[in-house]
């Protein structure tokens, strides 16, 4: 079964982008947990790099994800820009991506 490391972007002080009062760490930290539950429930294993609004720094993270092998890290972000000018979502993955990187990222658009 599939191991997954899901990163829900800054966190603390950090409050990433904002838009009308709300902020991005909180808004990927409560989709990010909504996620995991549904995956949880379907049996893969998720482990989280924060479960509350704490900031974690970019090498704690990295550090976090590589104590152990996931076959998928997944960084949860937001942007902020007028909702009634902008659509859609974005996927990115590393510069070289590997074929199972590539094909989670056309499933998730």
């Amino acid at each position: 079964m599939a191991k997954l490391c899901f990163d829900y972007g800054h966190g603390g002080e950090d409050g990433g982008a904002c838009y009308k009062g709300r902020k991005e760490s909180n808004d990927v930290l409560r989709l990010g947990k909504a996620v995991a539950a549904e995956v949880r429930r379907c049996g893969i294993t998720v482990n989280e790099t924060r479960t509350s609004d704490d900031m974690i720094s970019l090498v704690e993270r990295s550090n976090f994800e590589n104590r152990n092998v996931y076959d998928y890290f997944i960084s949860f972000h937001r942007n902020a820009f007028a909702a009634e000018k902008a659509k859609g979502v974005e996927t990115y993955t590393y510069l070289n991506p590997g074929v199972k990187s590539k094909e989670l990222a056309k499933e998730i658009q």
